[in-house]
């Protein structure tokens, strides 16, 4: 088959039209995808825009009457626990400074009679002057050098006052002695035990109990084995 002139020029001039047609659609296609592509992101855009400004989203803070409510009966709960607990750890800690005090006022007297080879009291006072002829020594206690070693101890003018106790007041203290004279290793000393007791009875009564050679130790038992007691009045 012989093609004429005429026929190959009308070919290739349909193939050339036929490019020329393709290569203007596709920029009209791609161009046609952009447009698409922005106005989506564009309307997404809004969408963010106009839920970051919802307030169903992002919502004010706060607390409501319920929660607040729970709360209130969580804490008095809790306060309720710790307040009688505090109370008991404060009473002990009371007791536990005058136990102390007592005991160091001892070990000093003991020290002091044997290095000074003289003669040491301890009693209660009600002034921080003399000593009181009483057991209660709730108001507090001396310790003095006991020239003159007068039983019960009294400060006599001329006898140095080495130590001066008030008692907390929520602390009683009682004794089965008017006073503790401590000596030279020659004789011995005033045997005794002194109770200190909590006033508002949160804490068990706890003793010193001071052996004949002056030592003190702590207790909580007799030596029957039944506990110690405070008087009454140490309560009122």
């Amino acid at each position: 088959m012989v093609l004429s002139r005429e026929t190959i020029y009308k070919i290739t001039q349909n193939v050339a039209w036929s490019q020329t047609e393709s290569s203007q659609e596709k920029p009209e296609k791609i161009a046609g995808s952009s447009q698409i592509w922005a106005s989506f992101h564009t309307r997404g855009n809004r969408t963010l825009d106009a839920d970051r400004e919802s307030p169903m989203i992002h919502s004010k803070q706060g607390f409501t009457l319920y929660e607040l409510l729970i709360t209130l009966a969580l804490v008095t709960i809790l306060a309720g626990a710790a307040v009688p607990a505090f109370g008991i750890y404060l009473a002990k800690s009371r007791q536990t400074v005058e136990i102390n005090a007592l005991f160091h006022a001892v070990h000093r007297a003991r020290k002091a009679s044997i290095m000074r080879r003289k003669v040491v009291s301890i009693c209660p006072t009600p002034d921080g002057l003399q000593c009181g002829v009483m057991t209660d020594w709730s108001t507090g206690w001396l310790l003095f050098e006991n020239t003159d070693a007068d039983s019960p101890p009294q400060v006599d003018d001329g006898e140095p006052i080495l130590a001066r106790h008030p008692v907390d007041a929520a602390v009683g203290i009682v004794a089965n002695r008017r006073g503790f004279t401590l000596r030279a290793t020659v004789k011995r000393a005033t045997n005794g035990t002194l109770v200190v007791c909590d006033r508002t009875g949160r804490a068990a009564p706890r003793a010193l109990v001071i052996s004949y050679t002056g030592r003190p130790r702590m207790a909580r038992e007799r030596p029957d084995g039944t506990p110690y007691v405070c008087p009454h009045y140490v309560h009122q």
